[in-house]
This record gives structure tokens, sequence and C-alpha cells, in this order.
């Protein structure tokens, strides 16, 4: 945060001011041909914190790539500033963990060859807001939307090519990064990295991408997902590809994926020992609303208060069952468990209790009662 950031007067100026939830603000002489994120520069340098976004009188959160006219800001307004969070990643192998700190810079460590020596970009690394990692490379986006790679070439850390980008995942291999246009670039490893030409020709018009450790899978706008890598961790779907209509959300685990259609049901993908197969419960998997993916296994949140797990679990351990918040009933969701693989029956509803969303923790389940 310096002001050597803040940009040149060029235009009308207006006065706003921005605030923080605790109440703290400052009032900002802001030029109207400044983009919102040069706003929230301004304000991050004035106000000595980092700030993730802006929000409107009316709840919306600001493009940062929007001038201060088109977003409609006039002189007076009032905004609120949401604070960036620490965020700390560490490679899909552990060799190395990166720090992105709140005011957007990063600091990492661990193995140098594979992550954890980022002094060649260190200049670059600013306003960053989010952080994935490879096997042994990380990837890190700016608000202004360029990429910035470090670590071990071969999975991923090259830098200085890549812009306008708003999303990257990372395999074991290597990355995925989709740009503002839909298009998709991949690098890295041919296993779980780089895609093949009759894939990249497919790959437009992308809303979102996910990743198992070596397969990517994106979500185009019309509803269908194209995948690659490696075919066994779910770079293959094409025997589930005409099920693959209407998808609205994609889930992974760490070799297969689960993907959520618009009538509630769904289709998963990949190695049938960490979630691929899910017809042993098929018939429960209706009216479903969220799904979350652990390392191995997948949990289903239904409309009929009723959560579903596929996937591997070791014995005489819940393993990796994950509560999903949410929901409509009550004031949250009521959830149940299902762990068909180590012969529990944990099916009644947790003590009838209402769950806010968002706030399913481990301490549910700190005293199960299990069958002897």
């Amino acid at each position: 945060m310096s002001a050597s950031n803040v940009p040149k007067e060029t235009s009308e100026e207006i006065t706003l001011t921005v605030a923080l939830l605790s109440g703290e603000g400052a009032k900002i002489v802001a030029n109207l041909d400044w983009t919102v994120n040069q706003l929230r520069l301004q304000a991050q340098w004035s106000l000595r914190v980092g700030i993730c976004s802006l929000v409107n009188s009316e709840g919306e959160v600001l493009k940062g790539r929007s001038t201060l006219a088109h977003s409609g800001l006039v002189g007076g307004d009032l905004l609120h500033a949401t604070v960036r969070q620490a965020r700390l990643v560490s490679t899909r192998q552990s060799y190395a963990f990166a720090l992105m700190r709140g005011d957007g810079s990063v600091v990492s460590w661990g193995s140098r060859r594979l992550g954890g020596d980022s002094s060649r970009v260190q200049q670059e690394l600013r306003d960053v807001e989010q952080i994935q990692a490879s096997g042994g490379a990380f990837a890190a986006i700016r608000a202004d939307g360029q990429v910035i790679t470090w670590g071990d070439s071969s999975m991923g850390g090259k830098t200085g090519w890549l812009e306008n980008v708003k999303q990257i995942e990372g395999t074991v291999g290597g990355f995925a990064a989709l740009r503002m246009d839909g298009t998709v670039e991949s690098w890295g490893r041919q296993i779980g990295g780089n895609c093949l030409p009759m894939q990249l020709s497919q790959l437009k018009k992308v809303k979102s991408l996910c990743a198992s450790d070596y397969a990517f899978a994106a979500l185009k706008e019309d509803g269908t997902v194209v995948t690659w890598g490696n075919a066994a961790s779910g770079g293959d779907s094409s025997w589930v590809k005409e099920q693959l209509q209407e998808v609205v959300d994609i889930s992974s685990t760490s070799r297969a994926f689960a993907a959520l259609t618009r009538d509630g049901h769904v289709v998963t993908w990949g190695d049938r020992d960490f979630g691929g197969d899910s017809r042993a419960v098929q018939t429960q998997l209706e009216q479903v609303t969220a799904l979350c993916g652990s390392g191995s296994a997948f949990a289903a949140l239904r409309k009929a208060r009723r959560t579903w797990r596929t996937g591997r679990s070791a014995p005489g351990a819940l393993g990796n069952t994950t509560a999903v918040g949410g929901g409509e009933q009550g004031r949250g969701a009521y959830m149940a468990f299902w762990a068909k693989a180590v012969g529990w029956d944990l099916d009644g509803i947790l003590g009838d209790q209402s769950v806010q969303s968002g706030r399913c923790g481990a301490s549910w389940l700190s005293s199960p009662v299990l069958p002897n």
C-alpha cells in the first residue's frame, strides 16, 4: 500500500466515503475515470488495512475494473469495504507454503525449487486476490487480472505471459486459467496440465473450472462439461457425457468429479474409490442443492433433509464425511450422515437441531454414538 499507486487527477473530482464494518472510515477525493480497483487501493492506503472489495448502498459488489462513472457513483456516496483476509496455501505435495497477506502481498517458504522461493517475482506479487498451487509451483491472480507464477517450471512455474484471468485451478502437474472472455489456458505436465488441441477448441464460453489431483473439468455457460488430464482421475468423462447436461456446479475429490444438474441430480465420474461411482446411492441423489468433496468422498445436501456420502473412508473412523451448511428448513438445514463404507448407520437427524448455514463443524460429531 503506497501513495505511488494512487492515480493522477485527469477528470471531474468527487468525494466518496469508504467505511469499514468497525465504523472507521475515510473520505476519498477521486476522479470519475478511476477504476474501482484504483479507488480501493487509495482507500486501502488511507485506512491502513487490506481491502478485498467495495460495496455500494444497494449491497452490490463493485467490479474492480469498471470506472467510477460506469459504476454510477456520485459525490457523497458511502461505500462499505470488506477486509481482505490472509490466506495460507500449500503445494499439493506440501513441499512449500505461500501466505497471501491482507494487503495483497505474498511471502513463500519451503523447498526453493518447488515454490518456496518467490524472490524472482516478489516485486510483481502485489494486490493479489487469489493463490492456487500445483505439486511444485504457485500461481497468483492480481486484481488487474495478471497471473504471476513461480516454482518448478514443469509444474506450471512460468510467469509474465497471462492476463485478463478471473480464476485459476491447479492439479499436481500444472494449472488451468479461465480468462474474462471465457477461454481457457492450461500449462504444466501433460498429465493434469496441458490440454490437447481438440479439447482446447471446446474450451470457449467457460463459466468455471474445477480440479482433481490429475485432471481438470470446465463448466461451460450452456451447462455442458469438458474434461482433460488423467482419465482415471476424472479426465475422461465420455461415458457420462450424455448425462452432463444443464450442469450448475462441479465438485471434486483427489481423483473424481461430481456434477450437480439443474433438476437436482448428481453425475459422478473418475476413480470409484474416490467418489467416482455413486450408483450405490443414486436413488437417494435427488433434489440435491449442494455438493462438497473431501480427499476421497463426496457429500450431497438434499431438500429432503438428508446428507448422503459416497467414496472411501478408513475402517473404524467416520473418515472424510463433510457437512454442508445451508438449505431452507427452518433457519437452516437438518443434517444426517451416511457411511456405508464402514458399516455405520447414522441415519437419524443429529439431535433435531437446526443448523445455521456455513456453521457446520466437527463439534457435531465430537461424541457420536457408534455401534459396537
